[in-house]
């Protein structure tokens, strides 16, 4: 689920800012009552939790991506092709740590399932599995969502529906976006493509910014996206790169707690 949450994170990116302002998008509150947040600016998108709390930076223009860690003052950048292959070494470091105190059982079992997760995310090459069929259907008015008049749209994938996008074309900031690389993002996170990597997907948030997100699985609709508040404000460029001082990290050196 958070590499859905991560690939339509990816997909807002084409929606990038004036010269004079960026976007501010809180999403409700989860069950521990945190309300994440994403900034959009120039190109860019940050996701966290405050403006100074970034933990993830897309940056569609040099199809970087910068992840960082503020609890070990690290960071890591390159391109969604460059982490997937990081992160098979850092899935290692990450069984290891957490097999080291099992009972040799259970610590086998442990790594047999992760290492199946790990092979299915990091070994499979982006697109070489034929895309399947994406529809699009406009399904009417949605209401309002964070205050913005919305149009609902029903995602089908191979003749099943599977998602629904709730579409504010009152937020549509498309005019800069670049089609191509935005793809090649978003295909480079993906083990497989499906819906979320589809161009008929992406010719959705040229109509204006999608601020809900239901996707159906085996039956159940869950809400993947859902924004509480639209701020449109300047934002600093400090908030889309790594602070002063922070040390540049591989993926497993970043994901780990610094000690």
């Amino acid at each position: 689920m958070k590499i859905k949450r991560l690939i339509i994170a990816l997909a807002l990116l084409m929606l990038p800012t004036s010269a004079l302002a960026g976007w501010v998008f809180t999403e409700q509150a989860d069950d521990d009552g945190e309300q994440e947040k994403i900034f959009i600016q120039a190109g860019k998108l940050a996701v966290g939790q405050s403006e100074n709390a970034i933990q993830t930076v897309f940056d569609t223009k040099s199809g970087q991506l910068l992840l960082i860690n503020h609890q070990s003052k690290t960071y890591w950048q390159g391109t969604p092709q460059e982490m997937k292959s990081g992160m098979s070494s850092a899935m290692d470091a990450a069984i290891a740590q957490q097999t080291k105190d099992m009972p040799p059982e259970q610590a086998a079992q442990y790594k047999a399932m992760m290492q199946a997760m790990k092979e299915q995310m990091t070994n499979k090459p982006a697109g070489q599995a034929p895309r399947p069929k994406v529809g699009v259907a406009k399904e009417g008015d949605g209401g309002k969502v964070a205050g913005y008049d919305t149009v609902k749209y029903a995602i089908s994938q191979d003749g099943q529906v599977v998602a629904w996008y709730w579409v504010a074309p009152n937020l549509d900031l498309s005019d800069e976006f670049d089609m191509a690389n935005m793809l090649e993002m978003m295909d480079g996170f993906n083990p497989e493509p499906d819906y979320s990597t589809d161009p008929a997907l992406i010719a959705v948030f040229e109509k204006g910014y999608p601020l809900k997100v239901v996707e159906l699985d085996q039956g159940q609709e869950n809400v993947i996206e859902q924004k509480a508040a639209v701020e449109e404000k300047n934002l600093p460029a400090a908030l889309f790169q790594a602070p002063a001082g922070y040390k540049r990290s591989d993926l497993a050196g970043v994901a780990g707690d610094g000690q």
